[in-house]
C-alpha cells in the first residue's frame, strides 16, 4: 500500500541543484495558494511534481503532507492517509508536523471506516485510525485532539464487538448496551461535523534559506 523510494533514487537526489530546489518551493507555495482558493484539482497536479521531483527532501515531504489535505478535502481518504503517513514518517521533520500528520491519518481511516460496508472491515479500519492517533499521542502525549478522537473512535470499536451472550447479563444490561451504541454513533458522526475531525491543514512550507544544494539539510 505504500511505496519506498529506491536506493538508486536516493542516490540521486544528491545530485539536484539549488536551482531545481528553489523551483520546488515556489511550485509548492503556488500550490498552497491554489488550494486556499479551493483550486484542488490544480493544487494537487503541483503537489505531485513536487513529490516526484524532490521525494526525499523537505520539499518533497512538506509537498506530500499538504496533498493529503486536498485528497482528504476531496474525500479521497484511503490516498489521503498514505500521504499523511509518508510525512509522518520523516524523523528529520519537527515533532508538531509529524503529529499533525499522524491526526490527520487517523481521521482518514475514521472516515473510511464510516463508508465502509460490513462490521470487519469497519474494525479493520478503526483499528488503523487508533494506530494513528496513538502514534500521535507518543510523540505528543497532551495532544487533546487525538486523546478525543482516539477516545470516540474506541467507543465505536467497541460497539462493533459486543461480548458474548449468556455471560450473566441483567436483561437491563441489554438496554443500556443498545444505548451505548447508539450515542457512540453519534458521537462519532457528530465529530465528522466539527473541527476536531477535519485535517489540520495550516500550510507547511519549506524554507528556502534552509536548504542545501545536497538536499539533505532538514
Amino acid at each position: 500500500m505504500h511505496g519506498y523510494p529506491s536506493a538508486v533514487l536516493l542516490s540521486a537526489l544528491t545530485l539536484f541543484s539549488f536551482s531545481n530546489v528553489m523551483a520546488d518551493y515556489r511550485t509548492l507555495k503556488t500550490a498552497n495558494e491554489l488550494f486556499e482558493a479551493g483550486q484542488f484539482t490544480k493544487a494537487s497536479e503541483l503537489y505531485r511534481n513536487v513529490i516526484r521531483d524532490e521525494p526525499e527532501s523537505r520539499n518533497g515531504t512538506v509537498a506530500a503532507y499538504n496533498f493529503g489535505n486536498t485528497l482528504f478535502r476531496t474525500s479521497h481518504f484511503a490516498e489521503a492517509a498514505v500521504q499523511f503517513r509518508k510525512a509522518a514518517r520523516q524523523p528529520e521533520l519537527p515533532v508538531t508536523f509529524r503529529v499533525d500528520a499522524r491526526f490527520n491519518a487517523g481521521n482518514a481511516f475514521a472516515r473510511l471506516a464510516m463508508l465502509a460496508d460490513g462490521n470487519r472491515q469497519k474494525k479493520k479500519l478503526l483499528k488503523a485510525s487508533l494506530r494513528e492517533y496513538r502514534s500521535a499521542l507518543l510523540m505528543h502525549p497532551d495532544d487533546q485532539e487525538s486523546k478525543i478522537n482516539h477516545e470516540i473512535v474506541l467507543r465505536l470499536l467497541k460497539t462493533l464487538s459486543p461480548p458474548p451472550p449468556g455471560k450473566g447479563k441483567r436483561p437491563s444490561d441489554t438496554r443500556r448496551s443498545g444505548t451505548r451504541n447508539d450515542v457512540a454513533s453519534n458521537i462519532l458522526e457528530r465529530a465528522a461535523k466539527e473541527e476536531r475531525d477535519v485535517v489540520r491543514s495550516s500550510y507547511r512550507n519549506a524554507s528556502p534559506e534552509k536548504q542545501a544544494p545536497s538536499n539533505k539539510d532538514w
